[in-house]
């Protein structure tokens, strides 16, 4: 599995040796509302949803980090007509993580997207029903216009015998 982050964050920040981050920004007034217009990972195709499509995250003036933890699989769409699409489908889970002072130390307030590539595939193949499918789907529907025809006819016919016996 690949694994990789994207961070957008308007603090600077130092980098130490041995991979300590310290945070050289002012946290207070930190905004880290956001919109994200569209994020994919490849071409896209028919059906195919994408969960970060049109997301604004409006976030308090706590300090913290905005998180999006993203899985990304590898897909391949085989449409009826036309020529395969690889691609990626993707889903994903959002959260806020406040920062107090001593987190923010190694943390700066941010967006930041974590991504796993995941080493299997799905394949999405378009069909056509059969001839046969679609017959047995048309005298279901006719079978069922019979039965309430016949339901409602003998709910008429009781309700006539009703009335004639009180007459």
């Amino acid at each position: 599995m690949s694994t990789g982050t994207l961070g957008l964050s308007g603090s600077p920040i130092i980098q130490l040796m041995g991979g300590l981050v310290l945070n050289g920004g002012n946290l207070k007034g930190a905004n880290i509302s956001h919109a994200v217009h569209s994020l994919s990972f490849g071409e896209s195709f028919e059906g195919q949803t994408s969960p970060l499509q049109d997301v604004v995250n409006l976030v308090p003036t706590h300090v913290g980090q905005y998180q999006f933890h993203i899985k990304v699989i590898p897909t391949i769409y085989r449409p009826l007509r036309g020529a395969p699409v690889k691609s990626n489908s993707y889903s994903m889970h959002e959260q806020f993580v406040k920062l107090d002072v001593l987190s923010s130390m190694q943390s700066q307030p941010g967006v930041y997207f974590n991504y796993d590539f995941y080493p299997v595939m799905v394949e999405l193949v378009e069909t056509k029903p059969s001839f046969l499918n679609f017959i047995t789907r048309i005298c279901g529907i006719i079978g069922g216009v019979v039965t309430v025809a016949r339901v409602l006819d003998s709910l008429i016919h009781r309700a006539r015998e009703q009335l004639k016996k009180s007459d």
